[in-house]
C-alpha cells in the first residue's frame, strides 16, 4: 500500500505543467475551440486518442486522490493545484 507521502508525490508530479506531453493543456485548448460540441473545420489536428488519454488520466488521478483521502490526508495537502486551476478558469 502506498503511503500518504508517496501518493502526494505522485499527485504533485502528475499535475505539473508539461506532464504527458501537455495533455491537459491540449485538452483545454480543444474544449475552448468547440462550438456546440463540434470542432471547427480549421481546428488544428488533435491526437485520435485524446479523449481516451484524458479519461485515463482523469480516472487515474481521481482514484489516487480518493486513496489519499482514505489514508487520512487533508485534501489541501495533496491537491494544491486544483484550487489554482479553478481560480484561473473563473477569470
Amino acid at each position: 500500500m502506498e503511503t500518504v507521502e508517496e501518493l502526494e508525490g505522485f499527485l504533485t508530479a502528475t499535475t505539473r505543467e508539461g506532464v504527458r506531453g501537455r495533455l491537459l493543456a491540449r485538452g483545454e485548448a480543444r474544449a475552448i475551440m468547440r462550438d456546440a460540441g463540434q470542432l471547427p473545420l480549421d481546428a488544428p489536428p488533435f491526437a485520435q486518442t485524446i479523449d481516451t488519454d484524458l479519461a485515463e488520466y482523469g480516472f487515474l488521478y481521481f482514484g489516487r486522490h480518493l486513496h489519499c483521502g482514505r489514508q487520512g490526508a487533508p485534501s489541501s495537502s495533496f491537491a494544491p493545484d486544483l484550487k489554482r486551476r479553478r481560480m484561473r478558469s473563473k477569470r
